[in-house]
C-alpha cells in the first residue's frame, strides 16, 4: 500500500544512526524507535531489518558496507544470532540451532557484502575484525527493555508508536496538500 509505504519512509527519516556502529544502532533502532521484534512473521523482520540497513548506510555512507543488501543480511544474521543466545526456546536441547563461534560468523558472512563493479555486482567479504566486532557487541546483552515491566514496556512502546504515526500521518497530509507527495 502506498499509503503505508510513505509513512514507513516519513517514520525512517525521523531516525538519525549516525556515528554510531552497526551492532549499537541496530540495538537502537530495535529497542528505541518503536520496533517490537518478539513475535513477527518473517516477512515483517525482514522488512524491518531492509529498513534498518537503508537508515544505517543513509547516516554512514563510509562505513565499508557496499550497500543496502549486504546491511540487511548484516542485521538478520545479527538477529539470527542474538535470537540463539537469548531465546530459550531456542536452546540445542529443545532442537535449535547452536550458538556460532566468531569464526563460524565469519565464514557464515563470507560474500555477503556486495558491491557494484564496472555495472556488475561483485561478491565482496565484511572485514573480519569487523564482523566478530559486532558479533560481541550483540551477544554482550540482551535486547530489550531492562527494568521495565513487560505490561509498562508495552504501553510505553505503544504510547511512542502511536505519538510517532500521528506524527508522520499528519506530516504526510501537510505534504499532500502543498503538493510534495
Amino acid at each position: 500500500d502506498l499509503f503505508h509505504k510513505d509513512v514507513r519512509s516519513m517514520y525512517m527519516m525521523k531516525i538519525d544512526l549516525s556515528m554510531v556502529d552497526f551492532a549499537k544502532a541496530f540495538r537502537i533502532f530495535v529497542c528505541d524507535s518503536g520496533f517490537h521484534v518478539g513475535g513477527l512473521e518473517a516477512q515483517r523482520l525482514n522488512r524491518m531489518s531492509a529498513c534498518f540497513a537503508d537508515v544505517y548506510l543513509r547516516d554512514n555512507p563510509d562505513c565499508g558496507i557496499h550497500d543496502a543488501y549486504g546491511g540487511d543480511a548484516l542485521a538478520q544474521s545479527l538477529l539470527f544470532i542474538h535470537t540463539v543466545k537469548f531465546n530459550k526456546a531456542s536452546e540445542p536441547k529443545g532442537g535449535g540451532p547452536q550458538l556460532p563461534s566468531p569464526q563460524e560468523y565469519v565464514s557464515m558472512m563470507r560474500g555477503q557484502n556486495k558491491r557494484r563493479v564496472n555495472g556488475e555486482l561483485v561478491e565482496d567479504d565484511f572485514s573480519p575484525w569487523f564482523l566478530e566486532r559486532q558479533y560481541k557487541e550483540i551477544l554482550s546483552k540482551e535486547i530489550g527493555f531492562k527494568g521495565v515491566s513487560k505490561s509498562s514496556s508495552r504501553k510505553k512502546r505503544e504510547t511512542k508508536r502511536r505519538d510517532i504515526r500521528w506524527e508522520a500521518r499528519e506530516s504526510f497530509k501537510k505534504n499532500i496538500r502543498k503538493g510534495f507527495a
